[in-house]
């Protein structure tokens, strides 16, 4: 059996077709560099609200390259609208605002996002933890009423071990010196 050429180019048309869509799919379902930071501001509460004609917008979605799909966005514009006819307390996009009111307006860096709404932008790259494979170490030192508090917590799994725990008592919370 002889495959004419005709047949041979509408075969080799079809995989090319058929490895463009494949590629496009990898490319909006891959991981992302920014998928844990934009799932992480989503689980913080914050939206942005945008439309689909702003520049500004589209640079902001492009920021986070394919990790955009993990943010929580409102489209405030209808088809063919040039108005915020969907979001009318909303006057200026991009909008981006969390559960507490905290907001932001215009094109702003990742950066400036992590730092707004106390998300970390960048995990592997946070002082003062140590990744240790499956787990994760973290010295913490704060302050409460009695003193300062220094503790090592560790990550594993879904798993958060607390492990030494000390209070150093804060004399000028007592009146003694």
């Amino acid at each position: 059996m002889k495959i004419s050429s005709t047949t041979s180019m509408i075969g080799l048309a079809v995989l090319v077709i058929a490895g463009l869509i494949v590629a496009g799919m990898w490319k909006n379902y891959a991981p992302g560099e920014y998928d844990d930071f934009a799932k992480d501001l989503t689980e913080a509460g914050v939206v942005m609200y945008g439309t689909y004609w702003c520049p500004n917008c589209a640079a902001q979605k492009e920021a986070f390259g394919s990790s955009f799909r993990h943010i929580e966005y409102i489209e405030c514009s209808s088809p063919g609208s040039k108005t915020f006819d969907l979001c009318p307390d909303i006057k200026s996009v991009p909008y981006w605002v969390n559960e507490e009111g905290v907001n932001l307006t215009g094109k702003v860096s990742l950066q400036t996002l992590a730092d707004t709404f106390g998300v970390l932008l960048n995990r592997e790259s946070t002082p003062g933890i140590e990744d240790e494979g499956t787990s994760t170490t973290v010295e913490v030192t704060g302050e409460n009423g009695d003193g300062t508090v220094n503790a090592e917590v560790t990550i594993e799994g879904e798993d958060v071990i607390v492990e030494d725990v000390v209070v150093v008592e804060d004399d000028s919370t007592t009146g003694e010196e």
